[in-house]
């Protein structure tokens, strides 16, 4: 089905970030991966999914590894506001 081959993509994807982020990411392409699974999974699972959450997670993780704590920062802030968690 469509929507197995597009989860089992992500999935690909998605392992193939946290294994250039592990390695240090020498061609900065994790960003890029992370990015890619996450349009899938939002596609396939809708944008509350447990999947698609943990996507989100990695990027955030990503981007503070790289320096960038507001873009981050960002990111979490959209998780929260997708869980309906209030931020008191």
């Amino acid at each position: 089905s469509i929507p197995g081959v597009a989860t089992a993509l992500a999935a690909a994807l998605n392992n193939r970030a946290l294994h250039a982020k592990r390695d240090g990411d020498p061609e900065e392409k994790a960003g890029h991966w992370y990015a890619e699974a996450l349009q899938l999974r939002e596609g396939v699972l809708g944008e509350q999914h447990p999947l698609v959450i943990q996507t989100l997670h990695n990027i955030a993780e990503h981007l503070d590894a790289r320096g960038d704590d507001d873009d981050a920062y960002e990111v979490r802030q959209d998780i929260l506001r997708r869980l309906d968690v209030d931020e008191d």
